[in-house]
């Protein structure tokens, strides 16, 4: 789909997807954010990717501007849970553009049309040295909600997310 100039869409992501996710987890700066900072190899992220794809319980998102990459995010829940576990990882080249807020809202459009998750809290773990993840999530009614060793934890129901773009 061919969005307007400045507009952010958001498809599935496929396989054909892999190199670039893997890359973009594997930059330094990457890894230096994420709970797990170690570089993950080709053939476990392979193998990873198509375990995601496949999983019922996750959607993984490309997002694009202009028909560029420019982000990835991922909701993860289970069938017991009214939690939807968000992450968020941009492309090296889109960081420090203010294009993060409206990569997680476009998001958050895709997966409300994929399935009914209204009542659903949505969660994020962070890491406390990661100010532009915190300020991202506090900017869409997201509230500190755990602080343990390093990380911290935001939830927001979604219904009053989507009520804030």
């Amino acid at each position: 789909m061919v969005v307007p100039n400045n507009e952010i869409s958001t498809r599935l992501a496929t396989m054909e997807d892999s190199r670039t996710v893997w890359s973009w987890r594997n930059e330094s700066h990457t890894r230096l954010m994420s709970i797990n900072s170690e570089p993950i190899s080709w053939n476990d992220h392979q193998n990873w990717m198509r375990l995601i794809i496949k999983d019922k319980n996750i959607i993984l998102l490309i997002a694009q501007k202009d028909l560029v990459d420019i982000g990835v995010v991922r909701f993860e829940t289970n069938k017991k849970s009214t939690k939807l576990t968000v992450h968020i990882n941009l492309n090296p080249i889109a960081r420090s553009k203010g294009l993060s807020r409206n990569i997680l809202l476009s998001s958050l459009k895709h997966v409300k049309g994929i399935r009914d998750y209204n009542d659903c809290t949505l969660s994020a773990q962070i890491k406390k040295i990661n100010e532009p993840s915190i300020r991202l999530f506090k900017s869409l009614g997201f509230k500190q909600t755990k602080n343990a060793s390093g990380l911290a934890t935001y939830e927001s129901k979604l219904s009053s997310i989507m009520g804030c773009n």
